[in-house]
């Protein structure tokens, strides 16, 4: 404010005392002025702060990182103890070192090796829950018994666990559909008076719905109520998927508005499976539904939304409507796969239209691989349009021969049947040759097929 009052560029000189005195009696700001360090002082204390600052890479984090390498390509047949005996690990190293393993992605098997030298009588390193839920969490992406000797080895080292201890032995649990284990940590849990957390209660109820225990599942929304943990989209995704599971499409849909009460936005997985759902009801004017609830909430369906709309309408014989979502699944830039072939072709199929399940077929061949599944929908259309194409053929025929006899019409109608028969036939057996050469590499025959 002060060199807003006097311009400085012209070099200004009062010309007499009162004006020196009227500009040095301006009012002083009320609020407080900071103070600037001279130029000098500034470098000295950033040069300060750069001496006792933590640099991003040290001497040390090479050695580290040259150890993972060492892990990574030969850890699965050397011994590694000599490896990490050279290194000289400390309990701080060895939190770096476990840091590095999961920034670079490395295997479980490493992280397994990395245990057994830790954890071996003739290592001097003393772990703590940090260097334990590194390791649990790791080694149980692919194995849940040997997460569990990392945790008994925590519990026989006196290492108190925490709420992270027991959300990676849940997830291992989730993977691998084991609700009893999980139930069994979740005991432990309470009897250690840890507090769960949304992700304990999600892990807990995909264990329980993946083990086959839907109703289970069902019941830990009561859990979660008493300890006032509020569900997320997560937590109704497998809701969903366990009502799938029980065949309980009504259950699903009041959980649907509850989510919906609860101001929770669905996402492509949770509309996902409640039209799975649908599908496997045959309800199809549902999932139409909930497919503009979809469009209206602007979540871009995928592939899998598609197929399991074309799905459920090719089951109720709905190929009108199957053909309108294939047309909005073109508009929308979502590339058909061979699932979504074949459940147009079976729309087609089940419908009764038979030349445009083989025009979908002829298409499909072009852009995608066909399978088993091609083969049966295909054969079944081509056994449906084999009789209409011989009827039709039939009524073109006795037409012009109306002024003869009976026997006379009977002759020339099998002479013209079996002549403009043969090649109707001849291209229906194309595609049904062509399918069953397929079905032949693939190595087995199923009934609907024969």
């Amino acid at each position: 404010r002060f060199v807003s009052e006097v311009d400085c560029s012209q070099n200004t000189r009062f010309s007499n005392r009162e004006d020196a005195t009227k500009i040095s009696s301006l009012s002083v700001p009320k609020y407080p002025t900071k103070h600037v360090q001279h130029p000098s002082k500034l470098y000295q204390s950033v040069s300060k702060s750069k001496k006792y600052a933590v640099k991003p890479f040290s001497k040390s984090n090479g050695v580290l990182e040259d150890l993972v390498d060492q892990l990574m390509a030969h850890g699965r047949q050397l011994d590694v103890s000599d490896i990490l005996d050279d290194a000289k690990l400390t309990p701080r190293k060895l939190s770096t070192l476990l840091s590095l393993m999961r920034k670079k992605r490395c295997p479980e098997y490493c992280f397994a090796r990395v245990f057994d030298w830790a954890s071996s009588p003739t290592s001097d390193l003393t772990l703590n829950v940090i260097h334990y839920n590194s390791m649990m969490s790791a080694i149980g992406r692919t194995s849940l018994n040997r997460a569990e000797d990392v945790y008994r080895a925590m519990r026989a080292a006196k290492v108190r666990p925490d709420l992270y201890t027991f959300n990676s032995l849940l997830s291992s649990c989730a993977r691998q559909g084991n609700w009893k284990q999980a139930l069994h940590f979740q005991y432990h849990l309470k009897t250690l008076g840890l507090a769960p957390d949304i992700f304990t209660f999600n892990t807990l109820i995909s264990a329980l719905e993946k083990g086959g225990r839907w109703k289970h599942a069902l019941q830990v929304r009561e859990d979660m109520k008493l300890a006032n943990v509020s569900p997320d989209v997560v937590t109704f995704a497998t809701f969903f998927r366990a009502c799938e599971r029980g065949k309980q499409v009504d259950l699903s849909f009041q959980l649907y508005e509850e989510m919906k009460d609860l101001g929770i936005r669905p996402n492509k997985y949770t509309f996902g499976t409640l039209i799975s759902s649908c599908q496997a009801e045959g309800r199809w004017e549902a999932a139409l539904d909930l497919f503009d609830d979809m469009c209206a909430a602007r979540v871009p369906p995928n592939v899998v939304t598609f197929c399991a709309l074309i799905s459920v309408c090719a089951q109720a014989r709905q190929a009108g409507v199957a053909t309108q979502l294939w047309s909005q699944m073109e508009d929308c830039g979502v590339k058909p796969n061979t699932f979504t072939y074949n459940a147009l072709i079976s729309a087609h199929e089940k419908s009764g239209q038979w030349k445009e399940a083989i025009q979908v077929y002829e298409e499909m061949k072009k852009v995608v691989n066909i399978d088993i599944v091609t083969a049966t929908s295909v054969i079944k259309a081509c056994k449906q349009g084999l009789p209409q194409q011989i009827s039709a053929i039939r009524t073109s025929v006795t037409t012009p021969y109306d002024s003869f006899s009976k026997e006379k019409v009977s002759d020339v109608v099998i002479y013209r049947d079996e002549e403009l028969r043969r090649p109707v036939q001849d291209r229906l057996n194309f595609h049904v040759e062509e399918l069953l050469s397929l079905a032949t590499t693939i190595g087995f025959w199923p009934t609907d097929l024969l």
